[in-house]
């Protein structure tokens, strides 16, 4: 019994130490891809967060005007030209 204990205590700390090494990934804030999209050549005026997850932009690039999407990593979704 002494053993099956040990044994189910090395396998809790065998997975906890995995699942700390694991990674996290990491999510960025409105304002750092914000600045990627400025760094684009987009002017953002405007910002707000979809859903707890989804980045919302309006700007504007060479005199149009757009709508873009990103996710929480700066991944753009969604671009298109804002009518």
């Amino acid at each position: 019994m002494k053993s099956t204990v040990a044994g189910l205590g090395l396998i809790f700390l065998s997975v906890a130490a995995l699942l700390h090494a694991m990674p996290v990934l990491a999510q960025k804030t409105i304002d750092q891809c914000a600045s990627t999209l400025k760094a684009r050549g987009f002017n953002v005026y405007s910002m707000d967060i979809d859903d707890d997850r989804i980045y919302d932009y309006d700007a504007i690039k060479n005199n149009q005007k757009y709508e873009i999407k990103t996710d929480m990593n700066c991944k753009v979704l969604l671009q298109r030209v804002d009518s």
